[in-house]
């Protein structure tokens, strides 16, 4: 009876053990696991992160003063001369310093003055204004 006893023991604690050791597996694979994910993310964050250095360096040398000039003149831009200059004068706006324009005597620019009364509406109330004509082109078309 005894050396059943000590047998069932000796089972119970290799039952325990077998378990453990299971168990350890499953924890050590699942670590295994996620540290080849997090590898995986750091490797593509890496990426990401040299693409975006090569995407602002691209930027960097797509935006030089000489290729957005060359860019303009190939799609017919050209630098504006003093005839070309179109000044808006804007009642109430009062410049905080004065621009130097080389401008002739003899080409001087455009000034308009933008003082029209039918310019004094909000931009909500001409939302509205525009809702009721969008609305009232649809009258007559309801089911």
């Amino acid at each position: 009876m005894k050396q059943i006893r000590i047998l069932g023991s000796f089972f119970l604690a290799l039952l325990i053990l077998a378990v453990l050791l299971v168990s350890y597996l499953i924890v050590s694979s699942r670590v295994v696991s996620l540290g080849r994910g997090i590898q995986k993310l750091k490797n593509e964050i890496d990426e990401l992160e040299y693409e975006n250095v090569t995407l602002q360096d691209e930027i960097a040398s797509a935006t030089t003063i000489s290729k957005v000039e060359a860019m303009a003149q190939e799609q017919g831009f050209h630098p504006a001369s003093s005839g070309e200059i179109l000044h808006v004068v804007v009642p109430g706006y009062k410049r905080s310093r004065s621009i130097p324009v080389n401008a002739g005597e003899e080409s001087r620019p455009a000034v308009i003055d933008v003082s029209i009364a039918e310019y004094h509406q909000t931009l909500l109330e001409w939302v509205m204004q525009e809702t009721v004509v969008f609305s009232d082109a649809f009258k007559g078309f309801e089911q």
